[in-house]
C-alpha cells in the first residue's frame, strides 16, 4: 500500500520523500522520511513520526544500517519501579546517586532480556507474544490487561462498536490501537479495505504488526497534536480505552473528523468524570462530551448497556440518547458521532458473535485443574490472575461460571482447528474466544498464574 498519497507531516504538513529506503510503501522495513521541517525513521515498517532523543538515535541507527539496534533504541521501558530498600538512600551519603547507579543497571539488564528475546525470535526460536508481555512489563497489572484482553468485558464492548464499520468505501483508522487487539477484529470487517494503526508507543506497534495484526499499516505519533494524514481518507475512526487519556480533546475531535470522509466515529469506553476511579487520565462528565460533537449528529451511551446487549448477541442501539441524568451515574460511556443517519438505530442481533473470529482457544481466565472419569472429561476452573484484575473486570462474573467440564473430544477439536456445536456453545459462554496464533504457549491451557 502506498503510505505517500494520505501521509503527511504532523509538524508542517508537507508530503514526504525518501532519502534512504525503497519507497514509501507498506514494503519498506527501513529508510528515512523527509518533509519541509524534518526528517524521520521508518523501523521494521513503521514511520517515527515523532521530534526527541529517541527518534534521532534511531535515525542515525537506520542509516547505518543498524536495523536490530534502531528496534531496541525505540523499545521503552514502563516506569522501572526499585526495590522499597531504595526509598532509605536519600538518607544516606552518595545515596541518590547510588539509586541513580542501580537504576540504569536494573534498566541495562532488561534491556538485554528484551534484546535476547527478539534474537531468538530471529533465529527462528519460538517466542510468544505474551512471553514478550511477561519480559517488557515490570508491572504485572500491565501484562494481565494486554495478557488476557480477548475476553475482557471492555473488549467484547468494543467488539460490539467495531460491526458498526461495514463496507467502508476508503481506509479505516484504529486511534491509540496499542497493541492491535482491537486492530485485527477491524481487519476482519473492513471488506479489504487497510486499517491504519496510530500509537504513541512503537513497542506496541512492534507487536501488533509483527504478531497480532501484521496485516494492518502502523504510523508511531503523538495522539495529541495534529494526526499526520491528509483530509477526509478515512471512511471510519476507532478508538478504544484511550481517549480519556488525550489532553487536547477538543482539538483531537476536529483532527478525527478533519481526516474521516463522511463516515463515523466512534470512541468506545470513555471514562465519566462524574464517576472517578483511579487512572481515568482526564475525563469529562457527558455533557462535556457532548459538547465537542455538538455539531455532529451523535449519541452518548453507557458501555455496561452495550456489555448486557453483547451478551444476548445483540449489537447496540443507538435509536435514543439516554438521558444525562441516567449516564451522570455511569463510569463508562461509548460515543459514536457520524454524519449517516441510518446509522443511529437499533443494530439488532449479530450475524456472528464477533469474540469468534480468527483461531479459536480456551478463554485465559480459565486453568486446567484435572483430567477425570474414564470419558476424559477437563475440568477448567476460572482464576483471576489477581485481586485488582478481578475487581477492575467484575463484570466477568455476569456471564463467566466458575467451573466448567469440556470433553476431551472437545479440546482435540479445538487443537484440530474443527468448529462443532459443542464448541459453539462454549463460544456462547465466552470460555471459547478467537485468539490470534503464537499469542500463547498452548491456546487450550495457557495461564501464568493467580495472585490471590
Amino acid at each position: 500500500m502506498d503510505l505517500g498519497a494520505f501521509l503527511r507531516c504532523p509538524f508542517c504538513g508537507g508530503q514526504f520523500n525518501v532519502t534512504e529506503g525503497d519507497g514509501v510503501s507498506g514494503r519498506m522495513e527501513y529508510g528515512i522520511l523527509t518533509c519541509y521541517c524534518s526528517r524521520f525513521p521508518v523501523v521494521a515498517g513503521i514511520p517515527i513520526l515523532k521530534r526527541d532523543k529517541t527518534t534521532e538515535e534511531a535515525i542515525a541507527l537506520v542509516e547505518g544500517s543498524r536495523h536490530f539496534d534502531a528496534i531496541l533504541a525505540l523499545i521503552q521501558p514502563g516506569r522501572i519501579s526499585m526495590p522499597p530498600i531504595w526509598k532509605l538512600s536519600s538518607f544516606l551519603p552518595l545515596g541518590n546517586r547510588l539509586k541513580g547507579l542501580a537504576h540504569q543497571k536494573m534498566l541495562q539488564e532488561w534491556r538485554e532480556r528484551i534484546a535476547a528475546l527478539l534474537l531468538r525470535m530471529d533465529q527462528g526460536d519460538r517466542v510468544t507474544v505474551c512471553e514478550l508481555l511477561d519480559c517488557y512489563f515490570k508491572n504485572k497489572e500491565h501484562y494481565n490487561y494486554f495478557a488476557y484482553r480477548f475476553g475482557q468485558p471492555r473488549y467484547l464492548a468494543a467488539l460490539s462498536f467495531v460491526t458498526l464499520i461495514r463496507q467502508p468505501k476508503t481506509m479505516v483508522l484504529d486511534f491509540g490501537c496499542g497493541q492491535g487487539h482491537i486492530t485485527r477484529s477491524l481487519i476482519h470487517l473492513a471488506n479489504g479495505r487497510p486499517v491504519i494503526g496510530v500509537d504513541q508507543s512503537f513497542w506496541g506497534l512492534y507487536v501488533a504488526k509483527r504478531w497480532i495484526a501484521p496485516e494492518a499499516e502502523y504510523i508511531c505519533c503523538s495522539a495529541d497534536n495534529t494526526l499526520p494524514f491528509a483530509d477526509k481518507v478515512f471512511s471510519a475512526v476507532f478508538s478504544s480505552d484511550a481517549f480519556h487519556y488525550i489532553v487536547n480533546k477538543r482539538s483531537s475531535v476536529q483532527e478525527l473528523n478533519r481526516v474521516t470522509a463522511e463516515g463515523v466515529i466512534i470512541l468506545t469506553w470513555v471514562h465519566n468524570r462524574r464517576v472517578r476511579v483511579p487512572y481515568d487520565g482526564v475525563p469529562l462528565p457527558p455533557e462535556g462530551y457532548h459538547a465537542l460533537f455538538h455539531d455532529l449528529p451523535h449519541r452518548i451511551v453507557a458501555d455496561e448497556d452495550i456489555l448486557d446487549r453483547y451478551l444476548r448477541k445483540q449489537g447496540p442501539d443507538l435509536s435514543i440518547q439516554p438521558d444525562r441524568a441516567y449516564l451522570h451515574q455511569k463510569p463508562l460511556l461509548s460515543i459514536v458521532a457520524s454524519t449517516q443517519k441510518d446509522i443511529f438505530r437499533d443494530h439488532g442481533s449479530f450475524e456472528e458473535v464477533p469474540h469468534a473470529k480468527g483461531r479459536l482457544g480456551i478463554n485465559p481466565l480459565y486453568k486446567m485443574e484435572m483430567v477425570e472419569g474414564e470419558l476424559g472429561k477437563s475440568v477448567f476452573g476460572r482464576k483471576f490472575p489477581s485481586r485488582y484484575y478481578e475487581e477492575e473486570h467484575s463484570e466477568y462474573k455476569k456471564f463467566m461460571p466458575e467451573t466448567i467440564e469440556v470433553d476431551s473430544k472437545v479440546l482435540s477439536d479445538l487443537a484440530s482447528g474443527k468448529r462443532t456445536s459443542a464448541i459453539e456453545r462454549l463460544i456462547d459462554r465466552f470460555i471459547v474466544l478467537g485468539i490470534p496464533d503464537n499469542f500463547y504457549s498452548d491456546p487450550i491451557t495457557h495461564f501464568r498464574g493467580a495472585d490471590l
